[in-house]
């Protein structure tokens, strides 16, 4: 459920940890952003979570969370993802990092609310102790959910806003985002959310509506997010780089967010490509890729490093 108000949002999830990935995703994204295109004046992302029963309508969402999350986005200041304590009660402390920030609205809220603080993990979102395959699936899907909310937050926070709300309610609903999705994107979150004993057979909905797709770059830029979904990382490094050939946009930044994948040889065939692509923002990742290595301190046997160094000196010769 998804309203916009002057220069801030309100988004309403299923589950308050959903809501908390998803918050952090956009918050990594704005980051990287930042760090690879800069843009003048440099705008707040701040992000608060309310937990609690509300109100749905087709183009709003309110009652005592949303109204909550409000009050907290004045009170607060800077960057980062805050909860309530409704919401840090329920979620799932063990694979989000969380710190107190202190207690707000005392004139408010009999007592006031202690606010806390969301960080990512530091293995990364989907990665790390207790992230079975199943819940690795279930961040893809999220990522899924979440691009076109970091494409609407880009729209309108580098021209207005200063703060954007996300507003969890406990409902029986699925979160419903501002477009009506496609055959196909909803074919592929068919698939993110079926059980594996029913998967192939939703990847194979998928595949046929794939097949009818005239779009090269759509088309293209979708199999690799089924590759993904299927766990097919390195092959989807293909399908992004045919889909960013073809001008989808969506399959450049992909790659770039690649270059800090889970797996070495991911990394390393995502650095390849980009070599011999021109994508905006590339350079500074292949950059700290080939000079720290991965941002996890995971293991580089494939050579992630030196393909990004080699996919520097390509680009670098390219430009002269």
């Amino acid at each position: 459920m998804f309203s916009a108000r002057g220069g801030s949002f309100l988004v309403a999830f299923a589950s308050p940890t959903v809501a908390v990935l998803c918050a952090l995703e956009i918050q990594t994204r704005r980051a990287r952003d930042d760090m690879h295109a800069p843009r003048p004046g440099r705008f707040e992302l701040r992000q608060v979570v309310s937990t609690g029963e509300v109100w749905l309508e087709s183009d709003d969402v309110g009652g005592e969370p949303a109204d909550l999350a409000e009050r907290l986005l004045e009170a607060l200041t800077g960057d980062g993802v805050f909860l309530t304590e409704s919401t840090w009660l329920v979620m799932d402390k063990a694979r989000i990092p969380t710190e107190q920030v202190g207690v707000f609205l005392r004139d408010v809220v009999p007592g006031g609310v202690r606010v806390f603080r969301a960080r990512a993990p530091a293995s990364g979102l989907g990665r790390g102790p207790g992230w079975s395959g199943e819940a690795r699936r279930g961040v893809a899907r999220l990522t899924l959910v979440c691009h076109r909310l970091v494409r609407r937050v880009r729209d309108v926070t580098w021209k207005q806003a200063r703060r954007v709300a996300l507003v969890v309610g406990l409902v029986a609903v699925p979160v419903v985002a501002w477009h009506w999705p496609s055959r196909l994107e909803s074919a592929l979150e068919a698939v993110a959310r079926a059980p594996e004993a029913e998967r192939a057979a939703r990847a194979r909905e998928a595949q046929e509506l794939l097949g009818a797709e005239e779009d090269e770059g759509v088309r293209a830029f979708h199999q690799g997010q089924l590759r993904e979904l299927l766990g097919e990382p390195r092959l989807a490094v293909e399908d992004y780089r045919q889909a960013t050939e073809a001008g989808h946009g969506a399959a450049a930044e992909r790659l770039v967010e690649m270059l800090g994948h889970a797996e070495c040889p991911v990394r390393a065939a995502a650095a390849r490509v980009l070599g011999g692509l021109s994508v905006d923002g590339a350079r500074e990742p292949l950059r700290e890729l080939a000079e720290r290595g991965p941002g996890d301190g995971g293991g580089d046997r494939c050579g992630s490093r030196r393909a990004a160094a080699q996919a520097l000196r390509r680009l670098e010769a390219a430009s002269r």
